[in-house]
C-alpha cells in the first residue's frame, strides 16, 4: 500500500472514531475478510472506518449506560497514580471491566497517595453517578464515580505493573538530590509525574507555551531509546525487536500510557520493525500506521486532546520543518531548530486555539530556547539522574549533588524562561489570526506547488508567482505580527471571571475570593484578562481553598491591602473594621460584614 493510501486510511479512521456511527460489527469482520481478497486500498479505509466507529460507539454507550449506583465492597485496581487534592485524593479504578473516578476524603489521602498504579485494594464505598457535561472524561474510560469511606487491605500489583513501579521509583530517586521547588518539574519531564507540580509553575509554562513540557511527552521516547542503544546494540539481531519492544512497554507502564507516549511508542515500534525486516518506513508512513492501530484499538482515544496534539505536533514536524528551514536564512543550526518548533506550533495551533482560547506568540522563541536544555534533563534523568538516586549516606549524598548540578541548572533555565516568556507583552494568536495564517499558508504551498506549470504556461509566470508568494508571506506576517502591535489597554471590569473570583477594575484592580475558587482558573482568567498588579485582594471566607488561592495570588501579584475575616490564617492579610471604607484608583471599597465572612461593596467614584 502507497504512503498516501496509509494516510487516508489514518484519517478515515480518525473520522469514524469522532462519529460514533452505530454500525454493526460484523460488517467490519466481513470487509475485513474482503481486504484480505482483494487487497484494495480504499476497501481497508472502509473497513477501518466502519470498526472505529462502531467500536467506538459501542464504548461511549457503555460510558453513558444506566449508571451503577448503591453501596459497593470489593476489590478495586488503580489505573494511574492517587492525585492529592485539597480535601483528599482522586484516582481512577477498575472495578469489573470498567472504570470509575473514586475520591477520598482527607482523613484517607495518605492512605492512598502512597500507592501507585496497577495495585489493588479492598475498599468500601458507594457509587455515584457520572457528572454531567464531562466530555474529558470519555477518552479516559470513566462510567462513573466511587466514593470510598474505607480501605481494608492493599494487595500487589501484577509483575508488569511492579517491575514498571520500581523503574519508576529508581528514576525519581534522582530528584532527591535537587531543591525542593524543582523535583516536580524534574519528575514531570524525565517520567510524567506532574502531580507535586504548584498552580503558579503549571500557569508560567502554559502562559509561555511551555506547558507541553510539564509532562513526558513523545520525545522522551526518542530519549529512553537512545539511553538503552548502547545495549540493544549488542544484543543478538534476533533478539534486538523484542528486546526493543519489552523497552517500549516498559516505558508505556512507567509514564501510565499517557496518548502521546502511547503515539510515539507505536510509531517506535512499527520503525523498529520495519527496520529488522531490512526495510526503510518514512514518518509519516509510520504516524498514519500508528494513528490507525491506536484508534482501531481504543477509537475514544480521539478525543484525548494529548492525543491530538501529540499527533498533529508530529505531522506539522514531518511535513513542514525542512520546508520551513529551507525558507530561512542564518545558521544551519539556527534554521533546523526554528523548522521543528515553528512548524509544531503552526500544526497543533488550530487545536490549542479551540481548546485552550489562544497560542501565545511567545511559545516559538520560548520553545527555541527551552528544548536544548530540556533534552538533557530527559536524558540524563535516565541515566546519571538513576545513579544520583542510588546513592545516599554522608559519602553518597555530596556525590548525588554534583551529579545532579547540572541538572540545577538546565532546570533553572527552564523555569526561569517560563517565567519571562509568560510575562512577555507578545500578545496571543486568536481563532481570527489562526484563520489568516491558514489561509497564508495554504496560498503559499498552491504556489510553490503549481510554480513550474505557471511559469510554462503564462508569460509572465515568474513574476506572478513571485507577487503571489510574497502575498501570502506578507499575509502570513500580518496573522503573526497583529497580536504583538496590538494595543493593550485593559478595559473596565465588573464580573465573576472564575468560579469564586470577583475581579473589578477600573484604573485600579480588586479582587475577592471565596471558598469555591481554584487556583489554576483564577490565575488563568487573570492572566487572559491582562491583569498585571492587584491593588486590593478580598478573600470573603476562612476556608482552606480560599488561603491556597490566596497564596498563589499573593506570590503572582503582590497585592497592597489584603482583607480577610477575623480568625483567618493567611500571611500578609488583616481584618478589616466594619464600615470602614477604602478608596482606590477610581474604585470605592465599603465594608459591609467582618467576622467569620468579609463583606464588601464594591462602586465606582
Amino acid at each position: 500500500m502507497s504512503d498516501r493510501w496509509t494516510v487516508v486510511v489514518a484519517c478515515v479512521t480518525a473520522i469514524g472514531a469522532w462519529l460514533l456511527l452505530p454500525l454493526p460489527r460484523w460488517c467490519a469482520v466481513v470487509l475485513a475478510l474482503a481486504v484480505v481478497v482483494t487487497r484494495a486500498p480504499w476497501l481497508l479505509a472502509l473497513t477501518a472506518f466502519v470498526w472505529a466507529s462502531s467500536s467506538g460507539a459501542m464504548a461511549m454507550h457503555a460510558l453513558h449506560a444506566e449508571p451503577r449506583l448503591g453501596a459497593f465492597e470489593g476489590v478495586a485496581t488503580l489505573m494511574n497514580d492517587p492525585v492529592p487534592l485539597l480535601y483528599g485524593a482522586r484516582v481512577d479504578v477498575r472495578i469489573g471491566g470498567r472504570r470509575y473516578e473514586a475520591f477520598v476524603d482527607r482523613s484517607m489521602q495518605r492512605a492512598l497517595v502512597t500507592h501507585l498504579m496497577g495495585q489493588r485494594m479492598v475498599v468500601r464505598g458507594a457509587f455515584e453517578p457520572r457528572p454531567d457535561n464531562a466530555p474529558w472524561l470519555d477518552a479516559r474510560h470513566i462510567a462513573g464515580r466511587l466514593a470510598i469511606d474505607d480501605i481494608v487491605q492493599w494487595r500487589a500489583a501484577n509483575h508488569w505493573y511492579g517491575f514498571a513501579n520500581e523503574v519508576r521509583g529508581a528514576l525519581a530517586g534522582g530528584a532527591r538530590a535537587l531543591p525542593y521547588e524543582q523535583r516536580p518539574l524534574y519528575t514531570g519531564l524525565v517520567f510524567g509525574d506532574d502531580r507535586a507540580q504548584s498552580a503558579l509553575l503549571a500557569d508560567d509554562f502554559r502562559a509561555g507555551g511551555l506547558g507541553h513540557l510539564l509532562a513526558v511527552s513523545g520525545q522522551n521516547v526518542a530519549f529512553v531509546l537512545a539511553a538503552a542503544g548502547p545495549l540493544l546494540r549488542r544484543v543478538p539481531h534476533r533478539i534486538r525487536l523484542p528486546a526493543t519492544l519489552f523497552v517500549l512497554v516498559i516505558f508505556v507502564l512507567v509514564t501510565r500510557a499517557e496518548p502521546s507516549v502511547l503515539r510515539a511508542a507505536v510509531m517506535a515500534a512499527v520503525a523498529t520493525a520495519a527496520a529488522s525486516a531490512g526495510r526503510t518506513a518514512p514518518g509519516v508512513r509510520v504516524l498514519a500506521l500508528a494513528v490507525t492501530v491506536l484508534l482501531c484499538a481504543d477509537p475514544l482515544l480521539v478525543r484525548s486532546v494529548g492525543f491530538q496534539l501529540s499527533a498533529a505536533a508530529s505531522l506539522g514536524i514531518l511535513l513542514g520543518s525542512r520546508r520551513v528551514a529551507a525558507a530561512l536564512r542564518g545558521p544551519a543550526v539556527l534554521r533546523e531548530a526554528l523548522g521543528v518548533t515553528i512548524a509544531a506550533q503552526l500544526a497543533v495551533a488550530p487545536i490549542s486555539v479551540v481548546t485552550f482560547g489562544g497560542v501565545p506568540l511567545a511559545s516559538i522563541p520560548a520553545n527555541l530556547l527551552a528544548l536544548p536544555a530540556a533534552g538533557p534533563v530527559m536524558v540524563w534523568g535516565l541515566t546519571g539522574g538513576v545513579v544520583a538516586g542510588a546513592l545516599g549516606g554522608p559519602v553518597g549524598g555530596p556525590i548525588a549533588t554534583l551529579l545532579q548540578l547540572p541538572t540545577r541548572a538546565l532546570l533553572w533555565w527552564i523555569t526561569t524562561l517560563a517565567g519571562y516568556a509568560g510575562r512577555a507583552p507578545l500578545g496571543t494568536l486568536r481563532v481570527p489570526h489562526v484563520v489568516v495564517l491558514v489561509v497564508g499558508l495554504t496560498l503559499f504551498w498552491l504556489i510553490s506547488a503549481g510554480r513550474a506549470s505557471l511559469v510554462r504556461t503564462v508569460a509572465d509566470g515568474p513574476a506572478i508567482a513571485r507577487v503571489l508568494r510574497r502575498g501570502s508571506i506578507a499575509l502570513m506576517a500580518v496573522a503573526l505580527l497583529s497580536p504583538l502591535f496590538a494595543a493593550r489597554h485593559p478595559a473596565p471590569a465588573a464580573e465573576l471571571v472564575a468560579r469564586g473570583v470577583w475581579l473589578w477594575r477600573r484604573d485600579a484592580v480588586v479582587v475577592e475570593l471565596d471558598g469555591t475558587a481554584g487556583s489554576v482558573d483564577a490565575l488563568r482568567e487573570l492572566r487572559d484578562r491582562d491583569v498585571g498588579a492587584i491593588d486590593v485582594l478580598v478573600i470573603r471566607t476562612t476556608s482552606s481553598s480560599a488561603a491556597v488561592v490566596a497564596r498563589d495570588l499573593r506570590a503572582r501579584y503582590h497585592p497592597r491591602v489584603i482583607w480577610a475575616p477575623v480568625r483567618h490564617q493567611i500571611r500578609g492579610a488583616s481584618a478589616p473594621r466594619l464600615g470602614e471604607r477604602l478608596a482606590v484608583g477610581e474604585l470605592m471599597l465599603d465594608v459591609l460584614e467582618v467576622d467569620d465572612r468579609v463583606r464588601v461593596r464594591v462602586s465606582a467614584l
